[in-house]
């Protein structure tokens, strides 16, 4: 163990400002969402789940090399590091997810639902891409539809928190 520094501090706040960005699925392509009987809407959302949790880990190494080598000690983050984060980290990074959840399949069980999601977290990073400021900023606000479908679907890692 080591005792806390303000480095520390600086990360944690660059972390609790992305939060809410972590384990999001969103961005990602077109209406190719097929429904499929390969899995079940289970096995579906325990895959999806796995996904979030390991894009939200990806994001929190890179957000951890971006406060190291970016991020003078005892500063916030100015607004173009928050954009910078944001397109070159959160934005990339989430589209990732939502690509690899999509590959998934849709299940037939669900089926509408699970577009309902992946729709709303599309049309949340849609609004990050137009002011990546706001990934950090307003994201509760941005995401709270996604949020809500994909917790009612299932999707509780990859909830905005």
């Amino acid at each position: 163990m080591y005792a806390a520094r303000p480095m520390n501090k600086m990360l944690l706040v660059l972390l609790l400002l992305f939060t809410i960005v972590l384990s999001i699925v969103g961005c990602g392509g077109g209406d190719d969402d097929t429904s499929t009987d390969s899995l079940t809407k289970a096995q579906f959302v325990e895959q999806g789940n796995v996904i979030c949790v390991k894009g939200e880990k990806g994001i929190e190494a890179k957000l951890q090399q971006f406060v190291k080598e970016d991020l003078p000690e005892n500063r916030l983050p100015s607004k173009d590091q928050l954009t910078e984060v944001a397109e070159d980290i959160l934005i990339p990074s989430v589209d990732e997810e939502v690509e690899e959840i999509r590959a998934l399949g849709v299940p037939a069980e669900g089926a509408k639902e699970a577009k309902a999601v992946l729709a709303a977290y599309d049309q949340a990073i849609e609004e990050g891409e137009k002011d990546p400021v706001t990934m950090g900023s307003k994201s509760v606000v941005v995401f709270r539809d996604a949020n809500q479908k994909a917790a009612a679907f299932g999707l509780t890692k990859c909830l905005v928190n």
